[in-house]
């Protein structure tokens, strides 16, 4: 009997309106960024690797209404190489879910500081060699 109850309050949920599936604090939207390490393996000696200044990765989130966000994705790989993504993204269970050419990008957002993943064979089409849509520990700046 639990079981059957827990069934139809889990499938009924599905079914309610994006807005009732939000975080409280709805304020997910705005510039979320930190500063990474810009380097690349060199024949240089020492130590064989080649930095420079630090690159930005973020995430920028724009509300389009009140369950429908634009996302702009930056993150960086190794040997200097980026990924980019724009797209459309969905509030689902707290988190902003967009859908890319075969690649599901999740962006997570808790106490100001964001998360971006990914899903998918098609993720790799959006960056660059040995780089990946993954980040962690974006701040929101005010």
């Amino acid at each position: 009997m639990m079981i059957r109850t827990l069934f139809i309050v889990s499938f009924g949920l599905l079914f309610l309106p994006p807005q009732l599936c939000q975080a409280e604090d709805d304020s997910v939207d705005g510039y979320y960024s930190k500063l990474v390490p810009y380097c690349h393996s060199s024949a240089e000696p020492p130590d064989f690797i080649k930095c420079y200044d630090p690159v930005e990765e973020s995430v920028d989130i724009i509300p389009d209404n009140n369950s429908m966000y634009y996302l702009k994705i930056r993150t960086e790989g190794s040997n200097m190489h980026f990924c980019e993504y724009e797209g459309i993204a969905r509030m689902v269970n707290g988190m902003l879910v967009s859908f890319g050419e075969n690649c599901k990008i999740i962006v997570e957002v808790v106490d100001g500081v964001a998360s971006v993943g990914c899903e998918g064979e098609g993720c790799d089409a959006y960056c660059g060699a040995r780089a990946q849509l993954v980040t962690w520990g974006l701040k929101k700046t005010p």
